[in-house]
């Protein structure tokens, strides 16, 4: 299946199958499963369709959503930007504490 990354075709495509996800997000609300279950499926499709996406393509995600960033993912940033790692964290991204992950995101 080819994995459509156009973001103008993608809003047409979710637009067009509005009432199909809604469906799919209620059928997920009585799907009996912890929590973490469904976290750990959602993240493994996540990762296969991320590995498929070129980030530095377009950057809609960017503009359209708050994307959280790991360490690398700050790290290409500020290679990207030619900018130390401290510039561009200073400049373009907010840091989220998230206590649930342990971690420091951005």
């Amino acid at each position: 299946m080819r994995l459509e990354i156009d973001p103008k075709v993608v809003a047409k495509l979710a637009e067009q199958c509005e009432e199909t996800n809604w469906q799919f997000r209620t059928f997920l609300k009585g799907v009996d499963l912890e929590i973490e279950e469904l976290d750990t499926i959602v993240h493994r499709y996540y990762e296969d369709v991320a590995s498929q996406i070129n980030c530095c393509a377009c950057g809609n995600c960017c503009r359209s959503v708050t994307p959280i960033l790991q360490e690398y993912d700050v790290d290409r940033l500020a290679t990207g930007l030619n900018l130390s790692r401290e510039e561009a964290i200073k400049r373009f991204l907010v840091t989220d504490f998230r206590a649930r992950y342990g971690d420091i995101m951005y």
